[in-house]
Formats: C-alpha cells, sequence, structure tokens
C-alpha cells in the first residue's frame, strides 16, 4: 500500500506477526530519516490499535530511543497481562457453562489469540463475544449474574446499570443484549466486559448469516485447561469480515474514529495466513446468505488495499466484480440514524488517502449533511 506519510509507512510495515528482511530494512531507513514525527507516529499507533504488534516489531528492527523503548515495553506487558485475565475469565465460566450443558462459542478476540497470534501482547481485546442459542439466555444470563456480571455500561470509572426500556430495545432489535460488566480485580483490567449474541444483524440490516449452521459447525478445543468452542475457521473469516463492514461504513463510527482501525484488517489478513480456510465453502455460504456476499467482498478488497493480494484469484473472481465493488468501497451507510445500511453517499478521498487521515470525520459529516438536505428536498417536492 502507497502511504502519504513515512510514520503511516512504517505502521503498516509492522502491523503483522513476522516481517521480511526486505521490509525490516524499509522501517530502518524510514525511522532514521531526521524528519520522523514520533508524536504523530505513536499517536497512529493507538488509535489504530496495533501496539502489540508495533512494539514487537520495532525493537527488533532498530534502536530505539529510550523513552519509546520504555513505552513499548510497558504497553507488552499490559497486553500481555489483559488478555492472560480474559483467557482466565474464560475457563472459569466456560467451566460453568460445560456442567450445564449449555453450548456456548466464542468468537473474535478470544479465537484469535488461541489460533492466530503465537504471544499474548501481540493481541488484545476490550470484551468477550459469545454465540448462545436464544433459548439458553435465561441460563447465561443467571450464571453470569452469579459471578457478578450486571448489564450496562462503564461511565468516567463508575458502573451505569441499562434501563429495561434500553434492553428491550437490545434485545429486539440488536445483535446482542446489554452488554454484561464486571468489576475486575486488576488496575490493568478495571471491568470486564461479554457481549451475549443470539444473532449477528440488527433488524435494520438486509443481511443475514445462518447462525444456527455456525453454532452446528463450532469446533470444540482447549483454552487454557477447559474446553470451549469457537467459530470453525471459515465462518471465523466471514464474520471477521461482515463487523468490519458495518464499522468502517457507519457514519457513527466514522464520527468516533472507530471506522478504519487497523487492527481489524490485521485480523483478518492475519487469520487467512495463519488458518486452514476452504474457500469454495465460503463462497458458497456467502452467495446463499442475502447481502453476505457483497459484505465479505468490501471489506476483503480493503483488505487486500493494505496488504496486498491474500486470496485465491478464483475467490476473487467468483465473489465480485471489479467496478461494483470499487464503488462499493467508497460508500457510506447509516444504521442507527436511517435504521437502513442502504447507501447515503460517497467519499471524495480514496480508501488509502482516508486510513491514517482523521479529516475524514468532517467529510463524513458533509456528506451525511448532503444526505439529509437532499432528503428533505424530496419529502417538500412530494408535498
Amino acid at each position: 500500500m502507497k502511504c502519504s506519510t513515512k510514520e503511516a509507512e512504517v505502521i503498516i510495515l509492522c502491523s503483522r506477526i513476522k516481517m521480511s528482511n526486505e521490509q525490516k530494512e524499509q522501517v530502518a531507513q524510514l525511522i532514521a530519516c531526521s524528519d520522523f514525527n514520533w508524536f504523530e507516529f505513536l499517536n497512529h499507533v493507538m488509535e489504530h490499535k496495533v501496539s502489540g504488534l508495533i512494539a514487537n516489531n520495532i525493537v527488533k528492527v532498530t534502536n530505539l530511543p529510550k523513552g519509546i523503548r520504555k513505552l513499548f515495553t510497558q504497553i507488552t506487558s499490559s497486553n500481555s497481562e489483559k488478555s492472560r485475565l480474559y483467557i482466565a475469565e474464560i475457563e472459569k465460566l466456560f467451566k460453568v457453562f460445560n456442567e450445564a450443558d449449555l453450548k456456548v462459542v466464542l468468537f473474535k478476540g478470544p479465537r484469535l489469540l488461541n489460533d492466530v497470534f503465537p504471544e499474548f501482547s501481540l493481541r488484545t481485546f476490550s470484551d468477550l463475544d459469545i454465540l448462545i442459542s436464544s433459548n439458553d439466555y435465561p441460563e447465561i444470563k443467571r450464571i453470569l449474574h452469579n459471578h457478578g456480571y450486571d448489564q450496562g455500561e462503564v461511565v468516567n470509572g463508575k458502573f451505569v446499570r441499562m434501563n429495561e426500556a434500553l434492553l428491550t430495545h437490545n434485545e429486539k432489535n440488536l445483535q446482542h443484549y446489554g452488554t454484561f460488566v464486571r468489576k475486575g480485580e486488576s488496575d490493568i483490567l478495571p471491568w470486564l466486559e461479554i457481549d451475549v449474541h443470539t444473532r449477528f444483524t440488527t433488524v435494520y440490516d438486509d443481511i443475514s448469516y445462518n447462525v444456527t449452521r455456525v453454532m452446528d459447525e463450532a469446533i470444540k478445543t482447549k483454552m487454557g485447561s477447559t474446553d470451549v468452542f469457537i467459530f470453525n475457521s471459515t465462518d471465523h473469516i466471514i464474520h471477521l469480515c461482515l463487523h468490519l463492514y458495518w464499522h468502517t461504513r457507519s457514519i457513527m463510527n466514522i464520527a468516533i474514529n472507530d471506522d478504519l482501525r487497523l487492527s481489524r484488517f490485521v485480523d483478518i489478513y492475519e487469520s487467512i495466513n495463519n488458518l486452514e480456510i476452504d474457500w469454495s465453502k465460503l463462497l458458497n455460504i456467502v452467495k446463499e446468505e442475502t447481502g453476505l456476499q457483497q459484505a465479505v467482498a468490501y471489506t476483503l478488497i480493503l483488505t487486500e488495499k493494505i496488504y496486498g493480494e491474500i486470496i485465491p484469484q478464483y475467490v476473487r473472481e467468483g465473489m465480485w466484480k471489479e467496478d461494483d465493488i470499487e464503488k462499493h468501497v467508497d460508500s457510506i451507510s447509516e444504521r442507527w440514524i436511517n435504521e437502513s445500511i442502504s447507501t447515503i453517499g460517497y467519499w471524495d478521498i480514496p480508501f488509502e488517502e482516508r486510513l491514517f487521515n482523521n479529516q475524514r470525520v468532517n467529510e463524513a459529516y458533509r456528506i451525511f449533511y448532503d444526505f439529509v438536505r437532499n432528503s428533505k428536498k424530496r419529502e417538500i417536492r412530494k408535498l
């Protein structure tokens, strides 16, 4: 990927599990430049949630300023401890789930940590995501309550319980129930959060994804000393793509710089590198489900824009038409305000320039304003 700044180029090169010798040389040369901006570099590293990978790779490439090296050492230690604490929580809860004969499936962060990233420090996660049958929810809720969890959010370091109206709204309309939160025992992880899913989409989405099949085809593995279920590799990739699709296109995510987080692209890139993906099965699944093919194709093409070609050619040819998907890559939707994932406008800034450019927030607001203004004009014409 062609980057507009040295800092962005170093981040792209280092945001992977393994670097080639050529990539290491490139990084060393870029950092040696007198105008390399460490403040801008660190700011982007933290925004994109890739500190673990950067810390692991950059210290092997060049002698860092003492303060930068100390910061990366602290990040590595903190990431490792956060991941260890969440794994311990998984072991504790899944022993109870298993004893109650409940099928609970882990996905996203724990799956990545277990099978993709070789060290705890490389990839941390801020919550746990589990998939269950809706019939099991009352028992899952009871178990979580017994372990100190309540539904709500943490605001300014304090827990705020979710009211009944919002709990009901989440249950009826969103892809997961109100988040379960409990106080942690460590300053490094002061709060633990769990999102309990019974579906992958909201009522506003025109995308389907068969949850029953995903649960039936989940695979059993060990996390620590405990048996757990995780997504099979094919569904793991599909869901990572679907999740990123919503974040990348939603104006509400863009507004808080939570749209083009590089760590989510790394998850897809390294999962493809390190897992056995049944690409023929993936093609069949996304073509059978409403809207899923477009979502997965969209995310894969963005990942390839960053890291180069990573999927088989027959998959690329079978999944998208180049002109159609390129236009879709530059589209914006609004899932929450508009209660639809239909397109409301198009970027003037190419993806490669948007990735490290926070001015995209202002551009997105302009696009949304134009959409609202034109919608009002259409309503007036109807009258």
